[in-house]
């Protein structure tokens, strides 16, 4: 349970990637495009091979790992945003762009808000400030719809609201592609990349991850969770990240319940 900020209390699903609780067993696991993920509350782990033996062992890992087939990124610190949402941070190149909103009140019995959690850290275990295989991408626009019950407690129920939004985006990240001395690992010269390729951004792989621009329309939201490229854990290879990635420009404008939430940086 989670407070809500003004005296009560509602239910949150305990993972750190919140795009991934309609697919997940109750181990926090599934398996996408061959590989297998687990989320919890503090970590994002891989089986890069798809072998249903390493299960048992990476459900017992809590620290952060890496080799050739398992991949385990460990948020080291948790902070709190405004809302009261668990969110991952790291200190390791936080670029963050989340943007928070307070609610807006379609009646006293019911509160809606959208916001917008983004942040990209550098991960796994070679990682370091400016140099590292992996970096992790938080990327998604939330759409809340809480109603009062007979307790006075707000609670995501039948109260479910249409939303929609436009969005247009640009992101970069930092590779050492460009540094002539080296063909692998980091090095000295690094260089902007703006691009990732179409990839599946949720834990179902026929989902193919929205770019800019973007609109959509759902015709009911309560406790939404709606990812954008580049969200994510990468890899950069044969050469590494210098810089996790930072959406850099956006302009966001959205309506939910008739409340607009409108964005620009």
């Amino acid at each position: 349970m989670l407070p809500d900020g003004e005296g009560g209390e509602y239910f949150d699903l305990n993972l750190c990637d919140k795009t991934a609780a309609n697919v997940v067993n109750l181990d926090g696991l599934v398996i996408v495009e061959g590989q297998i993920h687990q989320y919890t509350n503090n970590a994002i782990k891989l089986i890069t091979d798809g072998d249903l033996g390493k299960i048992e062992k990476l459900k017992k890992m809590n620290e952060t790992y890496q080799d050739d087939n398992i991949l385990v990124a460990v948020f080291d610190n948790k902070v709190f945003n405004g809302d009261n949402h668990l969110k991952s941070a790291s200190f390791l190149s936080d670029n963050n762009w989340t943007k928070t909103a307070n609610w807006n009140y379609p009646t006293s019995k019911k509160r809606v808000k959208v916001w917008i959690d983004g942040h990209s850290e550098m991960s796994g275990a070679y990682a370091e400030d400016g140099c590292s295989e992996y970096a992790s991408c938080t990327f998604y626009i939330r759409a809340e719809a809480m109603k009062k019950n007979f307790w006075g407690n707000w609670k995501y129920t039948s109260y479910m609201p249409s939303f929609s939004f436009n969005a247009t985006w640009e992101y970069e990240y930092y590779d050492f592609s460009c540094d002539p001395f080296i063909t692998q690992g980091c090095g000295v010269y690094n260089c902007p990349k703006h691009y990732v390729p179409a990839y599946s951004c949720t834990a179902e792989p026929s989902y193919i991850c929205p770019t800019s621009p973007h609109s959509a329309y759902y015709p009911t939201v309560n406790n939404a969770f709606l990812p954008l490229t580049p969200h994510g854990i990468w890899k950069s290879s044969p050469t590494w990240f210098y810089d996790p990635f930072m959406v850099t420009h956006c302009s966001f404008s959205s309506i939910i319940d008739g409340k607009s939430f409108t964005y620009n940086w």
